[in-house]
């Protein structure tokens, strides 16, 4: 339990730090305490709090096709700033610019679009690096 739990502190703490690399709209002061700290409330909500939303709010969850999930672990973000004041998300906003001559406008996203947003980048992040993980132990065994 306590390597998983662990290995999950790490794996988010690098999923925030490359959240904060693509939007830049995560801030914790580039200190690594902080950086852990967060990793460790996202961690024990995901543990501990997201199980029992998952519960309580299954019926939503039936009704909205599974999009309420999203919602709760956008809670979890937003549970991690309340408690630490050295971690904030602020809103994201991104230059235009031209990929293959295709314009693309700017985008700005306020208060819970970005924690939104943000939420789906480190939850993406999170399982990409879970899915490289299971495939290295397989290729070990």
């Amino acid at each position: 339990m306590i390597k998983k739990a662990l290995r999950s502190i790490i794996l988010i703490s690098l999923s925030i730090y490359l959240a904060k690399l693509i939007w830049q709209n995560i801030d914790y002061g580039n200190n690594l305490t902080t950086l852990l700290t967060a990793s460790l409330v996202l961690t024990a909500f995901e543990y501990f709090l997201k199980p029992i939303l998952k519960i309580l709010l299954l019926p939503v969850t039936v009704l909205t096709l599974g999009i309420a999930r999203l919602f709760i672990n956008t809670l979890g973000l937003y549970i991690t700033v309340y408690f630490l004041d050295s971690f904030t998300v602020t809103n994201i906003n991104t230059a235009s610019f031209t990929w293959a001559t295709v314009n693309f406008p700017p985008i700005r996203l306020n208060s819970f679009a970005a924690f939104f947003i943000t939420t789906l980048t480190i939850n993406f992040i999170n399982n990409r690096l879970k899915k490289i993980l299971v495939r290295v132990k397989k290729i070990k065994t």
